[in-house]
């Protein structure tokens, strides 16, 4: 994400490098260097516009993708205990149903720390804080990482 907005800095930089070079021109009209100026400025806009669509289209991936994780581990865990309470009444499958409502619950406490993570994440690439921002980027992708883990677990130990 850094080296975007690296990218981004250097492309004002060159724009207004060129736009310097346009007034300084002088074989170019006041209107011509008026209209290459606005196509510069132009072209700067749908740049700009492109990366934060960019963006926006990554953060909506990685929260679709952490709510799913929610779901999973935490409608898992709920079906298990409807089950449970059904067959309480036979003390076999009382210890392995605990067990794997308990690896649903802990995938449920990944997913909600990569959450936070998100929102820290996004907080500090608002304030400008990009190495910072980075660092909770990757440590969401690894709570989502452990949470299909322990929902995979459970269902191991669960079958």
């Amino acid at each position: 994400m850094q080296a975007k907005y690296k990218k981004l800095k250097k492309n004002f930089e060159n724009c207004s490098l060129k736009l310097s070079e346009i007034y300084k021109n002088d074989n170019f009209s006041e209107q011509e260097k008026e209209m290459q100026s606005k196509l510069v400025l132009e072209l700067l806009a749908t740049k700009n516009s492109l990366l934060k669509t960019y963006e926006e289209s990554v953060i909506t991936l990685g929260q679709v993708t952490i709510k799913m994780s929610i779901l999973l581990n935490g409608g898992a865990a709920v079906a298990l205990m409807g089950l449970f309470s059904k067959i309480s009444d036979k003390d076999i499958f009382v210890n392995s149903f605990a067990h794997t409502i308990l690896d649903f619950s802990i995938g449920v406490m990944w997913s909600c720390l990569a959450a936070a993570c998100t929102y820290v994440s996004r907080k500090l690439l608002i304030e400008d804080h990009y190495s910072f921002s980075v660092v909770f980027n990757v440590a969401a992708i690894f709570f989502v990482i452990l949470s299909y883990i322990y929902f995979y677990y459970g269902i191991c130990k669960f079958s």
